[in-house]
């Protein structure tokens, strides 16, 4: 559905997740689609303009939702937020508990799939993103290598994908 992207905000703060202009976009979207239905539901009735209204709460709910990591090195733990806003849940996980970020390649079908995960130091596998390696072309890698090295966490890279560009 869209794409993840890292951005540092201070020299200790950091996320990875959705931009800021993805949710303005669907926001957006959503008042245009709600303005548009006031002046058939004024004329015909609110059952005229069901399905506008439905799209534009479909697409407000697409501004609220939140998926995204948040790096702090002061505390030396990343934090994993998301759900619906102000619903938010968030999971910690400390720096030293993450032995490195894996990106790996596999199938799902006939797509060819690149996984950006956290590796624990139990064993445990936490997937950041999953995306096409079409429609990443290397940025998923990137952003990896980006979060790794702000974090000072190791990068592990295992198989190869045809579609990846250069770093």
């Amino acid at each position: 559905m869209f794409r993840f992207h890292f951005a540092k905000k201070d020299e200790s703060h950091a996320t990875y997740g959705p931009t800021y202009l993805y949710r303005a976009l669907c926001l957006s979207i959503a008042a245009v689609f709600f303005i548009g239905s006031i002046p058939s539901a004024i004329r015909n009735g609110i059952s005229s303009s069901v399905l506008t209204l439905a799209l534009a709460i479909l697409f407000l709910f697409f501004s609220l939702y939140r998926d995204y990591w948040k790096a702090c090195r002061d505390k030396e733990e990343i934090e994993y937020i998301f759900g619906f806003w102000p619903f938010l849940a968030k999971k910690k996980i400390s720096t030293d508990d993450i032995k490195y970020v894996k990106v790996s390649y596999f199938r799902r079908g006939r797509k060819e799939m690149t996984r950006i995960s956290l590796v624990l130091s139990k064993g445990n596998e936490i997937t950041l993103e999953a995306i096409s390696s079409r429609k990443s072309r290397g940025k998923s890698e990137a952003n990896a290598y980006l979060f790794a090295s702000f974090c000072s966490i190791a990068l592990k890279t295992e198989g190869s994908s045809s579609f990846t560009r250069k770093i």
